[in-house]
């Protein structure tokens, strides 16, 4: 089986975009919209990498990412643009994918992980 992709935003609108999208790309994608059930998920599973909303009710994407194994590729995703400043210190934020995003890119950036 396929590394998955793990897609956790608190949007369930946007979680069920993003799987359609990204399974139509040929990718093995896992969604979530709560980021404990997303950590869990994660632990017992091979993962490609996840995608973490950085703004969510029950904990932040920073939090997610420290729970999480260091060797597993994390990008935030956000509409906040200020989240910049906070990355100096957290190297292991891959990247911050922006709100809207497109779908192209973030395949593309997706199949670069192989």
């Amino acid at each position: 089986m396929k590394p998955a992709v793990v897609y956790i935003d608190d949007e369930l609108a946007l979680c069920r975009i993003v799987r359609w999208r990204l399974e139509a790309a040929g990718l093995a994608v896992e969604t979530f919209t709560d980021p404990e059930s997303a950590i869990a998920w994660v632990q017992d599973h091979d993962v490609r990498c996840v995608l973490c909303d950085y703004r969510m009710p029950a904990m932040n994407g920073f939090q997610v990412l420290e729970r999480l194994d260091e060797r597993i590729p994390f990008y935030l995703v956000t509409g906040d643009l200020a989240v910049g400043g906070e990355l100096s210190d957290r190297t292991r934020v891959r990247g911050v994918i922006q709100k809207p995003f497109s779908f192209d890119e973030l395949v593309a950036l997706l199949r670069g992980l192989d």
